[in-house]
């Protein structure tokens, strides 16, 4: 019984997985020259590093994880926006699998949590390719904390809550405003 229950998440995370690929296409297709002002001061600071002239990319109004994904890209010769798309595409990815396994954290029926997290997910691919930023990737972050920080054992698993500290810190890293829940959550 357990064996086709494992079999059956495996096949819907496949599935939404699928899901996520097809749709990111089509969007990045639909929007593959659309870019936000943030998108290109971000694109900006990432050249910077890319460059080597780190005294210029840091700045107090952007976050600095976002470029420093992006910045090996373009290191290494890719488009600036191909390589925008790729970061944030992955992002994307990693929150499409947190939203799953969050799912499975509340008590609902199985087809529910498929079909929230499948439709999470086309609204998750469309937010990757039509918007350069560190959204989703804090959120991604957020929700992987949050995910964390609800296991039973959060008081008793030191392990569990260096975790916790090392993803509140990348969020911070990705965006500043993640740093007031992180610092009222733990003690």
């Amino acid at each position: 019984m357990k064996s086709s229950f494992l079999s059956t998440k495996k096949i819907q995370l496949t599935v939404i997985f699928i899901a996520y690929l097809i749709f990111a296409s089509i969007f990045a297709f639909a929007y593959r020259y659309a870019i936000n002002p943030d998108g290109v001061s971000l694109l900006r600071l990432a050249g910077y590093i890319a460059e080597g002239n780190f005294k210029y990319s840091v700045t107090s109004g952007y976050p600095p994880l976002i470029s420093w994904l992006i910045s090996p890209f373009l290191f290494f010769g890719f488009d600036g926006l191909i390589s925008a798309r790729i970061v944030i595409a992955l992002c994307g990815a990693g929150l499409v699998l947190i939203s799953w396994l969050l799912a499975y954290r509340f008590d609902l029926s199985d087809n529910i949590k498929f079909i929230s997290v499948l439709v999470a997910t086309v609204l998750i691919s469309f937010w990757t390719i039509i918007n350069i930023g560190a959204d989703i990737l804090v959120t991604a972050l957020i929700l992987c904390y949050i995910y964390l920080v609800t296991e039973p054992d959060i008081l008793s698993n030191r392990k569990r809550l260096f975790f916790c500290g090392i993803t509140g810190g990348f969020s911070y890293l990705a965006h500043h405003s993640a740093f007031p829940l992180f610092l009222s959550h733990l003690p």
